[in-house]
């Protein structure tokens, strides 16, 4: 008898296990093909973000592309969007997909252009 009740108890956690993995799975494919669906929804807009950069747990900096070739840069808090300037885009470093992958070289490309457009705005507050 306790021979029996022990492999009705392991045909039960197999199947627990296999319904949770079938689960998993099924979460897994539907966020790929929600992902997808709002990434081809929101392709040849006008609005495209670049770069994000946390700056702490509720606050970002984000770099945005403006119709064909105007880059902004923008704070982004809980309940604001501050503009904090323009990059130009010869200054702007772009990387591809293949490159993505490299996040120290992100940032330290992100913090290049935070760095020029800091000194481009003490330079107009001086002159202004």
């Amino acid at each position: 008898m306790l021979l029996v009740s022990s492999a009705e108890n392991i045909l039960r956690l197999c199947f627990v296990l296999f319904i949770f993995v079938g689960v998993l799975v099924l979460t897994s494919y539907a966020t790929k093909w929600i992902a997808g669906y709002q990434k081809t929804q929101m392709s040849g807009r006008n609005l495209e973000i670049i770069e994000t950069m946390r700056i702490s747990s509720n606050k970002y900096l984000a770099v945005i592309r403006a119709g064909s070739g105007r880059y902004f840069v923008v704070g982004v808090g809980k309940d604001e969007i501050t503009m904090i300037g323009e990059i130009p885009v010869e200054e702007l470093v772009i990387s591809s997909l293949a490159e993505v992958h490299d996040s120290d070289r992100s940032a330290q490309s992100f913090g290049a252009a935070l760095d020029m457009f800091k000194k481009q705005f003490d330079k107009s507050r001086h002159d202004g």
